[in-house]
């Protein structure tokens, strides 16, 4: 094959390198905004469950205030009435409050994917970057090759290793 020809099918190998370095930063980007759209359907299902929580909680709390009233008579103001619905009260507070503190750490959670999501894209992105230098660097070693290499620089005073 001639010096000629070896030349075009390196230039065009690189080319295919490079173009499929393009395609390569080109996917990893769609499939980062993939991720980060998944994340956030995740959020906001993370938020709802937790309202629908939250809404049961009280509707439960409702209902138990209720017994205890009901299992009065319907009178209130005794000291056992008065501190047994306090106490539904008080579980009630406590147990939204812990589905607040799920969701925060749900969020942190996201928010953490989110970042490595990040950083994976930016990582493959490098690495699209690097090969298509590397095919550009195959290509200027094939030309120079072909051009005489180190002996158009240097003449004949380079002596081949025995």
């Amino acid at each position: 094959m001639g010096v000629s020809a070896l030349l075009a099918v390196s230039v065009a190998s690189a080319y295919m390198s490079y173009e499929s370095g393009e395609q390569a930063k080109k996917s990893s980007k769609e499939n980062v905004m993939a991720q980060k759209e998944g994340l956030a359907a995740q959020q906001r299902q993370s938020d709802i469950e937790a309202q629908r929580a939250r809404i049961a909680q009280i509707r439960e709390s409702r209902i138990r205030q209720a017994q205890v009233l009901a299992s009065t008579g319907g009178v209130s103001g005794s000291s056992g009435t008065e501190g047994a619905i306090a106490s539904i009260g008080s579980q009630v507070s406590n147990n939204i409050g812990n589905i607040g503190v799920n969701q925060s750490i749900a969020a942190e959670v996201s928010s953490a994917n989110q970042r490595a999501a990040d950083a994976s894209g930016k990582m493959a992105e490098a690495s699209a970057i690097g090969q298509q230098w590397q095919a550009i660097g195959n290509v200027s070693s094939t030309i120079f090759s072909a051009a005489g290499g180190f002996k158009t620089i240097f003449g004949n005073k380079i002596k081949p290793a025995k």
